[in-house]
């Protein structure tokens, strides 16, 4: 339950059946950083976003908004590590957010 395979067979199956991630508008987020990829997918007044790290590193990364309305649909940790508008994130650790 806890391998690649099985992490890349629910986030099609999200990218399949959530109206938000087959037909939202995406928004990079911060374009320049280079250790972590985020960005908004926006469909009728819904949400996601997906951040991911791509260090091999812990980072922390400045939320564009507090995820206080946010649920956590993937996530390849166990654990989401926020606090305030922060996020902390382990090495290639990737979640998605739904508002």
């Amino acid at each position: 339950p806890r391998s690649i395979y099985r992490f890349y067979q629910r986030l099609l199956s999200i990218k399949k059946t959530n109206p938000v991630a087959i037909y939202g508008k995406t928004t990079e987020l911060d374009h320049d950083n280079r250790k972590v990829m985020a960005y908004w997918r926006e469909y009728e007044g819904k949400k996601l976003l997906v951040v991911g790290n791509f260090s091999k590193h812990p980072v922390s990364y400045a939320l564009p908004q507090p995820l206080q309305s946010f649920q956590v649909l993937l996530n390849n940790y166990d654990e989401v590590k926020e606090k305030g508008e922060k996020l902390f994130l382990q090495p290639y650790q990737a979640i998605v957010f739904q508002q």
